[in-house]
């Protein structure tokens, strides 16, 4: 099994992203990450923003708004996850596994919990929860230029993808 993992890594890697002239890694999961989170903010703004709902409502809190975007922009689960990093930036969020514990009776590991707490905390804004949108957009909109700008050879990719399988024990040292 291990020898099918390495083969397939290596093959994705060598064909993947090999030429001088392609786009760097990331480019386009933080363009869709910019995307999922224009599309959030425009959900507050077009559906009005929501704070404690505790029964379904058209308004959307930062975690709905977040989820219903990724939904409707059709991205993927990655692109989800860098527009999510983007926000954690902007809301500075601590890691997730911070928000549970074993005697949590709601010790799901929900994606959107501290979302959904910093959303509800008292006396937040609509005016701030747009504010950190716009903040998450702007960081990811500086880590794709930052991508972007970026020309790493695909030499450069490969040796990076050997060090990687070589660290997680997928080939021998």
């Amino acid at each position: 099994m291990r020898n099918i993992i390495v083969g397939i890594l290596m093959m994705i890697s060598a064909s993947s992203v090999t030429a001088q002239d392609q786009l760097p890694l990331n480019v386009e999961e933080w363009q869709s990450a910019v995307q999922i989170l224009q599309a959030a903010k425009t959900a507050i703004e077009e559906k009005g923003w929501q704070q404690g709902a505790t029964e379904p409502t058209e308004a959307r809190c930062l975690a709905t708004a977040m989820e219903d975007a990724w939904l409707r922009e059709r991205k993927s689960l990655v692109d989800f996850e860098y527009a999510k990093l983007a926000l954690d930036q902007a809301l500075d969020a601590p890691d997730a596994s911070s928000l549970t514990s074993t005697n949590d009776p709601l010790a799901v590991p929900y994606w959107g919990r501290y979302y959904m707490y910093w959303n509800d905390a008292k006396g937040r804004t609509e005016e701030q929860v747009l504010a950190a949108l716009d903040k998450a957009i702007a960081y990811a909109e500086g880590r794709r230029q930052e991508s972007s700008e970026l020309k790493r050879s695909g030499s450069d990719v490969e040796s990076f993808d050997r060090e990687m399988m070589r660290s997680l024990g997928f080939v021998d040292p």
